[in-house]
């Protein structure tokens, strides 16, 4: 491609038409109009806004409007050329504007002309960003959290997704523990009948100093006793020994809280799984 460019310059960096000095510091140039690829000129702003460029006449152009030159300064006609770009480089360009970015494939397989790729482009499949993002989140459960609402429709408009196991609408609800017949190291939790998720064993109480050995839960059902807390290792309590005292904090596997919920191909919960990628 060609640029050409009319400019006003220091007179000191001029010799005849001839710019002697590159440096930008030293032109002090200041642009007044471009032309490139022999399309019309166009003027700049600032102070050459009401410049013309009359270029009717064939192979002359006239500008007008153009003010007096100031003490020291002097106009000069700059051309700057390139050398013609390969097909691949007119692609990628294209591709730069049109898209994210291209790859080399996609400036190798580029169709013949734009128009074709663009064709080619509305023939695709619509695809889903949100079934991209669901991909990679948890199995959605019936109830929800304190931070987002209630909703009966897993992939309807409002729907939320959790990391963990209980929620705080469990309180006084009961817990059962069921050793896994897959894996005896692991256990299964369920809250009124509902699995909830396949936790590492053993389930011991414990407090601040970590889980007591020698308070550990056997298979079973357990009133959760106090509010859970939200949040993966957020604190879960039930009552361990005697339906009055609520005294034990749970661990799982020696962590501490509110278990991640989990499934595998053994262990498939007992709601309906839905489809993420639809």
């Amino acid at each position: 491609g060609e640029l050409c460019t009319l400019v006003e310059v220091s007179s000191e960096a001029v010799s005849g038409r001839r710019i002697l000095q590159v440096n930008p510091t030293a032109l002090q140039m200041t642009p007044l109009g471009r032309s490139y690829n022999a399309y019309d000129w166009e003027p700049y702003g600032g102070d050459f806004a009401n410049v013309q460029f009359d270029c009717t006449g064939g192979s002359s152009c006239f500008v007008r409007n153009l003010p007096p030159l100031r003490e020291g300064r002097s106009y000069v006609l700059k051309h700057y050329s390139s050398p013609e770009l390969s097909a691949d480089n007119i692609n990628a360009r294209f591709l730069q504007k049109g898209t994210f970015g291209p790859t080399k494939s996609d400036i190798t397989n580029f169709p013949s002309s734009p128009s074709d790729w663009l064709t080619s482009q509305f023939n695709m499949p619509i695809t889903s960003h949100r079934a991209v993002f669901r991909s990679h989140l948890t199995h959605w459960h019936a109830e929800s959290n304190y931070h987002t609402l209630l909703h009966t429709n897993a992939c309807g408009e409002g729907a939320r997704y959790r990391k963990y196991a209980f929620v705080h609408v469990d309180q006084y609800r009961d817990m059962t523990i069921t050793v896994s017949p897959h894996n005896a190291s692991k256990v299964i939790l369920a809250v009124d009948g509902q699995t909830r998720t396949i936790a590492d064993g053993p389930v011991q109480c414990g407090d601040w100093r970590g889980p007591d050995p020698d308070r550990t839960l056997s298979e079973g059902t357990y009133e959760i006793c106090w509010n859970p807390l939200e949040g993966l290792e957020g604190r879960v309590r039930v009552k361990s020994q005697n339906p009055i005292d609520c005294d034990c904090d749970l661990f799982f596997g020696g962590v501490f809280g509110n278990p991640p919920v989990h499934f595998d191909s053994l262990h498939l919960p007992d709601l309906s799984a839905i489809n993420l990628m639809g």
